[in-house]
């Protein structure tokens, strides 16, 4: 079973063991897992049917199983599962494995490389991080940047602290008292 990493488009192409042709005949696509069953819209091109998975559609991880139903509701129904057909993970990182023998599953993918040489410094960097408005260049300490420094709070233990802020402010003299 293949794992596959949630939120990517899969391309479905089913093909029927049985040589017939798929055209013409009344057939109705689900795709289910716990908790979660979808009608799917396909296309047929003699005995392989195709149908896309979207990334949009996906809500659940786990393990999902692909029916394929003839005649639904009607004499002559036949149904097909395709158990354990895909496995929807969370993480690329646990994405991978094969596809059963009838099913292709097909996702868009992408590969990115990071890569970093030579030497930089510090002083290289143009645009660097400013806290209120001050570049930081490591030699300046929270005072400088308009941060209380951890001494300042600590200078005083927990009950002055308290003290001071249950003190009633005094009073204001007023302006027009004095004039």
């Amino acid at each position: 079973m293949k794992n596959i990493r949630i939120g990517n488009d899969i391309l479905v192409k089913l093909t029927s063991l049985d040589q017939d042709s798929l055209e013409g005949r009344d057939i109705t696509v689900l795709i289910t897992t716990f908790g979660y069953k979808k009608k799917i819209e396909y296309s047929v091109s003699g005995n392989i049917l195709t149908f896309s998975f979207l990334g949009m559609d996906q809500r659940i991880l786990g393990t999902y199983t692909i029916l394929v139903i003839e005649n639904m509701g009607k004499p002559g129904m036949r149904t097909v599962d395709i158990c354990k057909a895909f496995r929807l993970v969370a993480c690329s990182c646990d994405a991978g494995g094969s596809d059963p023998d009838q099913l292709e599953t097909i996702t868009l993918s992408f590969d990115f490389e990071l890569l970093l040489s030579g030497m930089i410094t510090y002083s290289d960097i143009k645009n660097k991080p400013k806290i209120n408005g001050v570049e930081v260049n490591g030699d300046k300490s929270l005072g400088d940047f308009g941060i209380m420094e951890s001494e300042q709070v600590l200078s005083k233990d927990i009950a002055t602290i308290i003290e001071e802020l249950n003190e009633p402010e005094e009073p204001e003299e007023s302006i027009q008292a004095n004039k």
